[in-house]
């Protein structure tokens, strides 16, 4: 059974909670089926106001869990409703730990070789229980994507996950290629991969949810360009609303 998701903009997201994730995915592998999470940050949803193709997915994909803090905001302006803000890499450590404690079998593919190699000898090192099958660098000639391509549906891992360092890119990737790993279970957790692998800073999550940045601070105009365009449409679509009422 699917989850219940919250319409929004031009798209929605699952009422989950790291609990209720747990049990969907381990539900869904005993029964043998399979699902797609997508994690909604300001990226994806901005392409979704100019992209088809990126509605599509995000309205296709099983679940879908709210990434961003600016998104949080605008659920809840237009909906009441309070949704939980996920971080990809929480998401990916938490679906570690299941697959250790259930000995699921997991596929990595992203980052550079050198990431590719320290996440998988942690992955081993710190969830001993996990059947890695295999990993790989995103960095590949079109007859080496073809080759792994055609590994990961051979080994057909229970859970797959892919980390591209664009988000939206990773998105249609998955949906391009869907064929090829349609029986497993696949995360994309952007770039958290380096992070997982120790390659890449990430703030202290309690200082992120408050909205504070504890590592370094980046000039991002394309970001706070992108955050402004989304509550500029959360904060119209609410005057409409008010006006139809």
């Amino acid at each position: 059974m699917l989850p219940v998701s919250i319409p929004f903009l031009t798209a929605r997201v699952s009422l989950f909670g790291r609990d209720d994730l747990r049990e969907y995915l381990v539900q869904t592998i005993y029964e043998k089926n399979r699902f797609r999470i997508l994690i909604l940050d300001e990226k994806k949803l901005f392409a979704s106001f100019f992209s088809r193709e990126m509605r599509r997915i995000i309205q296709q994909t099983e679940v879908v869990l709210c990434g961003s803090n600016v998104i949080a905001w605008s659920i809840r302006l237009l909906t009441g409703r309070h949704v939980e803000v996920f971080y990809p890499i929480t998401i990916l450590l938490d679906i570690l730990r299941i697959a250790d404690e259930m000995q699921y079998s997991c596929y990595l593919l992203g980052g550079s070789k050198k990431v590719a190699n320290e996440a998988s000898k942690r992955i081993r090192r710190s969830f001993p229980n996990v059947r890695l099958l295999g990993y790989y660098t995103n960095e590949l000639s079109e007859k080496q994507w073809l080759d792994v391509l055609i590994s990961i549906r051979k080994s057909c891992p229970q859970i797959f996950i892919v980390s591209f360092p664009d988000s939206v890119y990773q998105e249609r990737w998955i949906t391009k290629n869907f064929s090829y790993f349609s029986q497993s279970i696949i995360l994309g957790i952007d770039t958290s991969l380096d992070v997982f692998a120790g390659h890449r800073k990430m703030g202290v999550v309690w200082d992120e949810k408050k909205g504070w940045r504890t590592v370094g601070f980046s000039f991002r105009p394309l970001t706070w360009f992108r955050q402004m365009i989304i509550i500029m449409a959360a904060i119209t679509k609410k005057i409409f609303q008010r006006e139809e009422a």
